[in-house]
């Protein structure tokens, strides 16, 4: 006879659940979206090279911040919107956002792309 337990899951998502090992599987994810915008009056050449050098720190930081699933960092290529630059990267519990946001290395790449900012946009949602 199998008895099965309906399970709900805490963040609402999809799961699976496993009659062979009984265990559950959580789906739930989070992202953090941020866009920058550099500062107008910041030449193209030195644009290009802060960018890339944010882009080659942030990805760093997938091997020094366990927290941190994944991480994309893109540079816009419409001229006609605002924003300059995406960062885009996914954590497995909501409470990671802060581990990383506060983590040394990352407030080091953060603190790098500071100077040059003219704004800066943020969204952090469950997937």
């Amino acid at each position: 006879m199998i008895i099965v337990t309906f399970l709900t899951c805490s963040c609402k998502r999809d799961f699976v659940f496993s009659l062979q090992n009984y265990k559950y599987y959580s789906k739930c994810m989070y992202r953090h979206i941020v866009l920058f915008k550099i500062r107008e009056d910041i030449l193209p050449e030195t644009k290009e090279e802060v960018m890339n050098t944010f882009r080659q720190d942030i990805l760093a930081l997938k091997s020094v911040i366990p927290c941190l699933k994944d991480v994309m960092v893109s540079f816009n290529i419409n001229t006609a919107e605002q924003w300059d630059i995406c960062l885009d990267s996914t954590f497995g519990r909501f409470e990671d956002i802060a581990v990383y946001s506060g983590h040394p290395a990352h407030v080091a790449a953060a603190g790098k792309l500071k100077p040059y900012l003219s704004g800066r946009a943020c969204t952090d949602f469950e997937i």
